[in-house]
């Protein structure tokens, strides 16, 4: 299975993206900004037409519901976008923003999200702004000014350096020293999910318990917890899902088995649809933190899949059966 290119074609490339200054804006509450000539593409991803659309629905939406408040200090700090809120966006897109803003921190206002993925991040934000931060309560804040990093025009783009930012800043905060001979082999379990679950898993557990895994389930970790976790391991196992960011916290030369559903075109969506291509978020991330990339494909378990799974998120997001012998062949 792992030989077949089944995943949309995405862009690495080492070219940083700048930073820029943004004359005076309505930041959003999603953290869009909105200048004269509409919505202005360095704050959000602007390849995908619809999202111009979006970014005006939702803040007119968020305008009359958490209503709006004018900033007319200095210059304040952006560094999220309408998805980082999910900890795959938080951590992959917004991390590197933040990172790359770093000069500036606790000297200019630092923009606080209205939602994080993880509280741990909060306390972090306050010391690192220096307790110099503005939460975005309302619906739409008139700025004087916003830095920020150009945000990528595709989710399917992705600059190594900036990744590579993450797990070195990380690593140097919790003191996580060098691990050459990392060995922890781990399965990251999604049992406590309401979906995207895996149909046979106790079996699989019971087949990678038995060459050396260890079974996580990182939503009872600390996000210090699996920075560390994911620095010591040599294999990581896990159906698709965003505890697999954590994968750029691994070191070069490891490998990640990532387990997904089989593609079908009339289930695919979005920029993939009506193809047999699959999200290649994971698959790219390894290739930029030099780790190796193999995956297993699983048939769609419609018996285990509730019906509020199915309406909310489609099949796509339904519960899948894989073979254990696919997996373990890659090991």
């Amino acid at each position: 299975m792992s030989t077949i290119n089944v995943f949309e074609p995405y862009r690495i490339s080492e070219s940083d993206l700048e930073v820029v200054s943004i004359g005076p804006c309505l930041v959003t509450r999603s953290g869009s900004c909105i200048g004269i000539s509409g919505a202005l593409k360095e704050t959000y991803h602007y390849g995908y037409p619809e999202l111009d659309r979006e970014i005006w629905r939702t803040a007119a939406k968020h305008f009359f519901k958490y209503g709006a408040s004018i900033n007319l200090g200095d210059a304040q700090l952006l560094f999220h976008n309408q998805w980082s809120a999910g900890y795959y966006h938080w951590l992959i897109e917004s991390m590197p923003r933040l990172l790359a803003l770093r000069a500036h921190w606790g000297k200019l206002p630092l923009l606080l999200p209205a939602r994080l993925p993880n509280e741990w991040f909060r306390g972090w934000l306050e010391e690192i702004s220096e307790g110099n931060f503005q939460e975005l309560k309302r619906g739409v804040t008139y700025s004087s000014g916003v830095f920020c990093q150009r945000n990528p025009r595709l989710i399917t783009d992705f600059a190594p350096r900036d990744l590579r930012a993450i797990s070195e800043y990380f690593y140097g905060y919790f003191d996580i020293a060098p691990m050459p001979q990392s060995g922890k082999k781990i399965y990251i379990t999604r049992r406590a999910a309401t979906h995207r679950r895996i149909f046979n898993e106790p079996e699989i557990i019971s087949s990678l318990e038995n060459v050396g895994f260890t079974v996580v389930e990182l939503e009872n970790m600390s996000f210090p917890d699996q920075v560390s976790l994911f620095s010591q391991a040599s294999v990581v196992v896990s159906v698709h899902g965003a505890g697999l960011s954590n994968i750029v916290f691994m070191r070069p030369g490891m490998k990640v088995i990532e387990l997904l559903q089989k593609p079908d075109p009339q289930l695919t969506y979005g920029t993939r649809r009506k193809t047999h291509l699959l999200n290649p978020c994971f698959k790219a991330i390894a290739s930029s933190m030099g780790l190796e990339h193999l995956f297993v494909l699983g048939d769609f378990n419609p018996a285990s899949t509730s019906s509020e799974v199915l309406k909310k998120y489609g099949s796509l997001h339904g519960d899948i059966r894989v073979k254990i012998d696919d997996i373990t062949s890659l090991l």
